[in-house]
């Protein structure tokens, strides 16, 4: 087996992690019910994008669900078993066959696209390696090629299928990249029209991580300059080895390749990069002292970076969907995650979605149930439609408003889950259409400006 997973049952998670998750004995007993049902969740524990954050706001998640059934009378609780991901696909995809096949998970809670992406191959592979398949709910994956129906990989039939995702067992809480590099390029373009150089071209350099989030970035950063700009634009894309050493990796080289480009200097460069080959970049950067403005895709906007970069990081600029929704929710889950002393972080709200949606859709599954934790995978798939239904009873992020979607559920209705990340309105395809907000690095602090709304536009018109 490729890496080592990790399997916490909530007594002891709530009893290792700060997020105001009460008496072990209590959530160890919801947690070791023989009825409870169990949902698997990978975080990155030790790799490039590694954070605690996301692992508590799962927790926050589990343990405000339990509470909200234990409000409602039902005996129904729910387990998470964590895995670390490493933001390595390979392992992603092994821990996620141990969570399926030896936890027996109706659910998988993944991050970035890589991840997601492997872990969504179990569903499509001719000879399985999971015992059966299980939706997914992505809180990090913004790669435009997942979902989409033209997605390629000519050597790998189920990788290509996983892509594409026809059988609809992966749902993103979290946007699309094609719309973070239109918002992105609508934020260049704001300045002088882009051409901040005035050699009459607007030229973009890409330094992208080479892998699906990276590629699929480049290409829609190429998309959106020929549709907004047209044949006064450029773009040279660098790729990052995803495999390099953090600690040895001369990025000036490819800096210096960007910046000294045939067709001259670029006007800006955007980072495609996880998190922690952004720290490494950017410092390199700033040591080079390079002059093209540095603009940055969502993986930057880490707590993380900010404290290690301090100074090296004023001034960089980019996207991302926002801290959290802008509304009742947003504002009830930064409430109760922050009780416990941390911070969140963007991207805290979105893997607390995708556990409360997973959720949500078990109990819509078990209703006809006498054993409710006897729930099928492809039942829970099916139940998702009837959590995000446009039409539905408005459910917020709060333990009041779970126990009404118990209610709801088990007496035949339908709900729609208005989220702490305003991204889990899913459509026929799994996807969700968030606001994007532009942030910058101010005084050490993502400081979030104006809005962006490609809901019904996919250039991002700013929102009024």
């Amino acid at each position: 087996m490729i890496g080592t997973r990790t399997s916490f049952v909530l007594g002891i998670l709530c009893a290792a992690l700060s997020v105001g998750c009460g008496s072990d004995d209590d959530d160890g007993d919801d947690a070791n019910a023989p009825n409870a049902i169990h949902i698997g969740a990978l975080t990155d524990e030790t790799g490039p994008s590694a954070s605690p954050l996301y692992r508590n706001a799962v927790a926050l998640a589990s343990k405000q669900m339990n509470q909200a059934l234990s409000n409602a009378g039902s005996k129904v609780r729910f387990a998470i078993s964590f895995a670390d991901s490493q933001s390595n696909g390979p392992v992603s995809q092994a821990s996620a066959v141990d969570l399926i096949n030896e936890d027996r998970v109706v659910g998988l809670v993944t991050d970035i696209s890589g991840d997601t992406v492997s872990v969504n191959t179990l569903n499509y592979l001719d000879e399985p390696l999971a015992d059966y398949k299980v939706p997914i709910a992505c809180y990090l994956c913004s790669s435009a090629f997942i979902n989409n129906p033209e997605a390629k990989d000519d050597k790998d039939a189920a990788r290509q299928a996983a892509l594409r995702d026809q059988d609809n067992w992966l749902f993103r809480t979290f946007f699309n990249a094609k719309y973070e590099a239109a918002v992105q390029t609508q934020i260049l373009l704001a300045t002088d029209g882009g051409d901040l150089n005035g050699d009459g071209i607007v030229k973009v350099g890409v330094y992208a991580i080479d892998d699906a989030y990276g590629q699929s970035s480049a290409a829609a950063v190429e998309a959106a300059l020929t549709e907004l700009v047209g044949d006064k634009s450029a773009v040279d894309v660098v790729f990052y080895p995803p495999t390099a050493d953090l600690n040895s990796f001369n990025f000036g080289e490819d800096f210096e390749t960007l910046t000294s480009a045939e067709g001259g200097e670029p006007d800006a460069i955007f980072l495609a990069l996880l998190s922690g080959s952004s720290s490494g970049a950017v410092k390199a950067y700033r040591e080079g002292d390079y002059q093209p403005p540095l603009f940055a895709t969502t993986a930057f906007r880490r707590n993380a970076i900010l404290s290690s970069l301090g100074s090296l990081a004023e001034g960089v600029q980019g996207n991302s969907p926002p801290l959290v929704s802008d509304d009742a929710s947003g504002s009830a889950f930064k409430d109760a995650f922050e009780e416990s002393g941390d911070e969140a972080e963007m991207g805290c709200s979105g893997a607390y979605d995708s556990t409360v949606a997973l959720m949500l859709a078990s109990i819509a599954a078990s209703v006809d149930l006498s054993d409710p934790s006897a729930v099928e995978a492809d039942a829970v798939r099916e139940a998702m439609a009837l959590i995000s239904d446009p039409e539905g009873e408005p459910i917020n992020a709060t333990v009041e408003d779970f126990t009404r979607a118990y209610e709801v559920l088990t007496s035949g209705g339908t709900i729609r889950y208005d989220g702490a990340s305003g991204a889990t309105n899913y459509d026929a395809n799994g996807d969700a259409s968030p606001v994007l907000v532009h942030w910058k690095v101010q005084q050490k602090k993502f400081i979030e400006t104006e809005v962006y709304d490609c809901s019904s536009d996919e250039l991002c018109a700013v929102k009024p």
